[in-house]
């Protein structure tokens, strides 16, 4: 452990190469002005969109242009050198207790960042690589919940090279309207539905610039419930279940645009909320998972359909997760905390 006037040290991971990036710097942002500074000294690492690691002497920025770079000539990367592990400068190595990666979607919560954080020997908070490969992929975690007996709605994964034709077939298997989305992003970026073939051949493109496209049965009514989990060494914490209120389709707009309306905890009989706190138990122990996880479930004339596991919930101001554990009588100060001394004695 390297202290310094008795402070752990933490690296705070940010940016990315992934579709997130804008988010995970408000995350980040976020995370900066709750976390206990009288309990971490905190280095700032910022990931641009080419992939360089640069360590800020500040708060996160939110710029990754080129007065960015000008201004911050520090580049980073991890690195172990015996029984030092920490970021490398080109001179020394920093030290680093723990990282707490805040990289969302692709090129963060899908296991690369945590990949090469192991391979340094730096603790992180959250999933590791391998839960966080297989969460990230739609098509994985429906396979994994439907193992374990818990339902899913109807859909079909195409491969990166899947035609319009197979997407077509897809959609009349399952029959319309569907909705579609690729398979290993968030925040639904690249996803919407289609009424009809005509509207699938622009909704299919614009997923399969993604790569693996998934395709769904159009859940028409649904209300859109989540669960906010942490699992610790030895423990779990459980939030109420809450609600998402909005008007049309969930897309990034509405959920980092602060439009819409969380309610915590639903308005849901008593059987539902003990049904989805079975399922998100039985889930993150199937899928290994350790720290945070938000997992999303549908209702609709009865029907609870599981959704989605994230591994790396958004930490903005407006994000879901932190409003979820709030209700668990958990604030984002203590979240940290709990994160950060799990992940270094881990």
């Amino acid at each position: 452990m390297n202290l310094t006037n008795g402070k752990r040290k933490i690296a705070l991971l940010y940016g990315g190469r992934g579709c997130e990036h804008s988010v995970s710097i408000a995350s980040a942002e976020y995370v900066w002005s709750v976390i206990d500074r009288r309990k971490y000294e905190l280095l700032c690492v910022f990931i641009d969109k080419a992939g360089a690691w640069w360590l800020s002497d500040g708060v996160p920025s939110p710029s990754g242009h080129d007065t960015y770079r000008a201004s911050h000539k520090r580049e980073v990367f991890p690195c172990r050198a015996g029984e030092l592990c920490g970021l490398f400068d080109g001179e020394k190595i920093l030290p680093v207790d723990c990282a707490i990666p805040l990289l969302h979607g692709d090129y963060g919560e899908d296991g690369r960042i945590q990949g090469a954080l192991d391979s340094a020997g730096i603790p992180f908070t959250g999933a590791d690589v391998i839960t966080g490969a297989v969460c990230i992929d739609k098509g994985f975690t429906r396979a994994l919940a439907e193992q374990i007996g818990i339902p899913t709605a109807r859909g079909v994964s195409l491969p990166r090279a899947a035609s319009l034709e197979d997407a077509a077939r897809a959609a009349r298997q399952i029959g319309f309207p569907v909705f579609v989305k690729p398979r290993r992003l968030g925040s639904s970026v690249g996803a919407g539905a289609a009424r009809d073939e005509a509207e699938l051949t622009s909704v299919f493109r614009r997923a399969a610039l993604y790569g693996e496209v998934l395709i769904e049965e159009f859940i028409d009514g649904k209300r859109e419930l989540e669960i906010g989990a942490l699992f610790l060494r030895g423990r779990h914490i459980l939030s109420p279940v809450g609600e998402v209120l909005c008007n049309g389709f969930y897309d990034f707009d509405k959920k980092y645009g602060g439009s819409t309306q969380t309610v915590c905890p639903a308005d849901i009989s008593g059987g539902v909320a003990e049904k989805i706190r079975e399922y998100a138990v039985r889930l993150c122990e199937a899928a290994s998972l350790c720290g945070t996880a938000r997992i999303d479930f549908f209702l609709s004339d009865g029907r609870l359909l599981f959704n989605e596991i994230n591994t790396l919930p958004g930490f903005t101001k407006d994000s879901l997760y932190p409003a979820l554990m709030r209700a668990a009588g958990i604030d984002e100060g203590e979240l940290f905390n709990l994160l950060v001394e799990d992940a270094a004695n881990r």
